[in-house]
């Protein structure tokens, strides 16, 4: 069957000289929960901004259910995949829930202001990260965690099959944490999404993914 999501001998080295991925080869299959370990600089934030068409490759091929991700519009790859960023340069002026609703554009057809349906899909994801008291805040008034869980909100209410975590939980205290990394494995089991996460915690990488993946210098050095 075709992975959904595949990076094929890719390398990446960044305008500053700095080699971010160096013959990287990864698949992951549908409906699998992988999480990405390693040393910082290894390569892991770079391969997942990669399988969300977020950054180009120098070489090699990245696709996403068979398709060179490069092909693909930004709607279309939306659409497919979701990706919650390690952290966010947050735009002054937006509340919480403009913010989460900017997840639903994929499902906009044409010029279609926001419908009834995609606020309700905003609240009800805010709710499920314990953040729906946050609605009428500003983005730019939260703290660190909170921005955390308000970004993993955003990326849920895409309803993308695929979801790509950086680091979603190291700002988050403990309670939190576990709270997010289940949320995340209820809709992996139930919904059938594929879930891959970077993480420095091997507890909680242990506990929920199907697979772990150790990536140093750029590659894949060990799975299983």
């Amino acid at each position: 069957p075709m992975p959904a999501l595949e990076a094929l001998d890719v390398r990446l080295t960044y305008p500053n000289g700095v080699r971010a991925l160096d013959g990287t080869t990864l698949k992951i299959a549908h409906g699998e929960f992988v999480a990405i370990i390693g040393p910082n600089g290894s390569g892991k934030s770079s391969l997942l901004r990669a399988f969300a068409g977020l950054q180009r490759v120098n070489a090699g091929t990245v696709r996403l259910e068979g398709d060179p991700v490069d092909a693909l519009s930004a709607v279309a790859r939306a659409r497919r995949v979701a990706l919650v960023p390690q952290t966010l340069e947050v735009l002054p002026g937006y509340t919480v829930q403009d913010f989460v609703l900017m997840g639903r554009y994929a499902h906009l057809a044409g010029w279609r202001l926001y419908s009834k349906h995609d606020y309700e899909v905003a609240r009800e994801y805010l709710r499920r990260v314990d953040a729906a008291e946050f609605v009428e805040r500003g983005m730019n008034e939260m703290s660190g965690g909170e921005q955390q869980r308000v970004l993993v909100a955003r990326a849920l209410a895409q309803e993308s099959q695929t979801i790509l975590l950086d680091e979603p939980t190291s700002a988050l205290d403990l309670h939190h944490q576990l709270a997010i990394y289940r949320l995340i494995f209820e809709m992996h089991k139930s919904g059938g999404k594929t879930v891959v996460v970077v993480t420095h915690d091997l507890n909680l990488a242990s506990q929920f993914s199907d697979r772990l993946v150790l990536m140093m210098g750029g590659k894949v050095v060990a799975e299983g």
